[in-house]
C-alpha cells in the first residue's frame, strides 16, 4: 500500500486538474547522449488529461523528452519533476501536444524493435 506524505498533500493543492489513481506497469524510453535508447520499467500511479505520475528506479533529467508505453497506449511527454522518495524516484510528466513543438523536441525518438 502506498503511504501518503506531506509532499503528496502539497502536490494535490497545486494541481490544476483532477488525477485518476491507477497502478499500472509501464516502460519508459529515453534517448541517451550517445544516441542509444534506454528503457526503464516504471509504475504509473496516477494520470490526468495532461500528464501522469510515475515511480522509477533511477532519476530522469527535468525537461527531458520520454516515451511512455502502457498496455494500451504510447505517450510522448516532458519530465516536469523528479524527486527521490525512499529508494525510488517519483517523476511527473506532462504530455506533449502533437505539433511542431514535438518534432523540435525530438518527437522522432525511435523505440527498439
Amino acid at each position: 500500500m502506498l503511504q501518503r506524505t506531506n509532499r503528496d498533500n502539497n502536490m494535490r493543492t497545486l494541481r490544476t486538474e483532477p488525477r485518476k489513481t491507477c497502478l499500472a506497469r509501464v516502460e519508459i524510453y529515453q534517448e541517451a547522449s550517445d544516441g542509444q535508447v534506454r528503457c526503464q520499467p516504471g509504475l504509473m500511479e496516477n494520470i490526468s488529461t495532461s500528464g501522469m505520475g510515475l515511480r522509477v528506479r533511477t532519476p530522469f533529467l527535468v525537461g527531458s523528452l520520454v516515451k511512455i508505453k502502457t498496455r494500451q497506449q504510447l505517450y510522448l511527454a516532458t519530465v516536469r519533476h523528479c524527486a527521490r522518495v525512499d529508494v525510488e524516484y517519483f517523476m511527473g510528466v506532462q504530455f506533449c501536444s502533437v505539433s511542431g513543438e514535438v518534432a523540435a523536441q525530438g518527437g522522432n525518438l525511435k523505440l527498439p524493435s
